[in-house]
């Protein structure tokens, strides 16, 4: 990625993709983890677009390569949701980032009726 020269009073428009809510005020107000699950507060100007929706228990989603996988934990507070490998091949269970850093992009493939509870 080449950064154009920029001067200080310069407007530009960042993109930060990929990444996962940390915590979301009443105002609105997002904070996002970085890849060492590091809190970074986002500035009232970003942009946010939800671009899957979050894992829930029940869940199957398909990985890059067509495989599914299913979720089948509890979300805790620090890693988000776990999930395994549908197919077996393993029983992978990583956290919902080092999963997507290995097999994703994920797709939704199917969600329980009632929202996934148990």
């Amino acid at each position: 990625m080449t950064t154009p020269e920029l001067k200080h009073g310069d407007i530009v428009d960042i993109a930060i993709k990929g990444v996962r809510v940390s915590t979301v005020t009443d105002t609105g107000l997002v904070t996002i983890y970085d890849e060492h699950d590091d809190p970074y507060p986002m500035p009232p100007q970003a942009a946010i677009e939800r671009v899957s929706p979050t894992p829930r228990p029940g869940d199957v989603w398909e990985d890059h390569a067509g495989d599914l996988r299913f979720v089948h934990a509890e979300p805790c507070a620090r890693y988000g949701v776990m999930l395994i490998e549908a197919a077996g091949n393993g029983n992978e269970h990583l956290s919902v980032d080092s999963a997507t850093k290995k097999h994703g992009p994920f797709t939704l493939a199917w969600r329980k009726p009632n929202g996934g509870a148990q």
